[in-house]
């Protein structure tokens, strides 16, 4: 089986690992050796036939050595080539493979595939949570360039909605000065308006009634002019009770356009300002004129008279039933 297996390992060798070999057989024979002579020193009483054995070995051994003396004699280098090494080796692990080192060979390559796989299996794994760890890092840029974007037309909207409420507050400011000017206007100018609808609006016996007693006054504008006069204010009081007193059917209009005169006037003349007097107090000749039967409790006011505001004099008397 020696020969065979050397026989092998020699058929595919050059010149150069042939010498190589040579060197390997001395090198192996003085291992030889060494072992043998042990070996005849631990059991010395084997049969005769070992002791022939060991001295045909012994020999051997002996010419291995004498030719190693002559290659130390010409300094040959003993360092193999890792070529020849590996030509020797895998040479010889092929022919003495026993069956059961063949078969764990083959659970060991089997086993080998399998981890290839699974290492290709993992590597190609890896590359796509890698491809998509970097699409999920370009969606969260996207989604930060958009959020920056929003962030940005967000802090416009609100620079823009805070000059708007800016503006809003002026407007309102504005607004508000307007409706107190208006309502300033229209509280002064009211009464004008009220004078205007009420003379308008007088029968032609009541507007030639205020004109006789006011010497001609025929327009809202006359009566406007005439009513800053006392004298004027007094006439038209004495016309009011002089239409209540008569049962004239114009009492009633003329008696309003009084009313509206005098808080005109009284603008102009805060000294004076209208009675307080109500139904159901005792009548008074000092306060009160009565109109119809006589009586002691007053049953209603026809006409208002006029008082001092600060004194409370009465400068003119009210008109009263009783």
């Amino acid at each position: 089986m020696e020969n065979i297996i050397i026989e092998n390992i020699l058929e595919g060798m050059d010149d150069s690992d042939l010498v190589n070999v040579g060197l390997l057989k001395q090198v192996m024979s003085q291992v030889e050796l060494k072992k043998v002579s042990l070996h005849v020193q631990d059991i010395p009483q084997e049969s005769e036939h070992k002791e022939d054995h060991k001295e045909d070995h012994k020999e051997d051994f002996e010419e291995d050595i004498a030719e190693e003396e002559v290659l130390n004699s010409e300094k040959v280098n003993l360092k193999f080539e890792p070529s020849f090494i590996k030509k020797l080796f895998n040479k010889t692990a092929v022919e003495e493979v026993k069956p059961v080192e063949l078969d764990e060979v083959n659970r060991l390559a089997a086993e080998l595939i399998v981890r290839d796989a699974k290492i290709n299996s993992l590597t190609d794994e890896i590359d796509e949570y890698k491809a998509k760890l970097e699409s999920t890092k370009l969606s969260l840029r996207e989604a930060q360039l958009k959020e920056a974007s929003k962030l940005k037309c967000l802090g416009t909207l609100n620079a823009q909605m805070e000059q708007m409420k800016e503006e809003e507050q002026c407007n309102v400011s504005t607004i508000n000065y307007l409706q107190s000017q208006v309502a300033y206007y229209q509280n002064k100018y009211s009464k004008i308006e009220r004078i205007h609808q009420l003379y308008n609006n007088l029968s032609p016996q009541a507007k030639d009634g205020v004109a006789i007693v006011l010497r001609g006054i025929s327009s809202v504008e006359g009566l406007m002019l005439c009513i800053g006069n006392h004298d004027n204010i007094r006439t038209l009081w004495e016309y009011v009770v002089h239409c209540y007193v008569s049962y004239l059917e114009i009492a009633e209009e003329v008696n309003a356009l009084f009313d509206i005169l005098f808080e005109q006037y009284a603008e102009v003349y805060p000294n004076y300002t209208r009675a307080e007097i109500e139904a159901d107090t005792q009548f008074n000749e000092y306060e009160h004129i009565r109109l119809g039967p006589a009586g002691e409790i007053i049953k209603d006011v026809k006409f208002v008279g006029i008082v001092h505001a600060k004194t409370g004099h009465v400068i003119q008397k009210s008109l009263v039933t009783v």
